[in-house]
């Protein structure tokens, strides 16, 4: 059996969070209206959250990029 690395993980747990959620969302005992108002505000929410997601990983990204080019290439005095 295949390992999966921590950030697999977590992607799989958020997208089975976030299929939960909407499902729940689309079967509670509401209006229409007032599901796809909450499914707008959980839409906006998320891209909020994913914006936020990306620029972490941008910086996580440079910061490797940057300890890799301390190691690998040569210090000029």
């Amino acid at each position: 059996m295949s390992e999966k690395s921590s950030g697999e993980t977590i992607l799989v747990f958020l997208l089975g969070g976030l299929a939960g959620a909407c499902l729940g969302i689309l079967f509670a005992p509401k209006s229409g209206k007032e599901t796809r108002q909450r499914l707008k505000v959980l839409a906006e929410d998320l891209g909020e959250k994913g914006q936020c997601w990306v620029e972490e990983g941008k910086d996580k990204v440079e910061d490797l990029v940057n300890l890799a080019k301390s190691k690998i290439l040569p210090k000029k005095d």
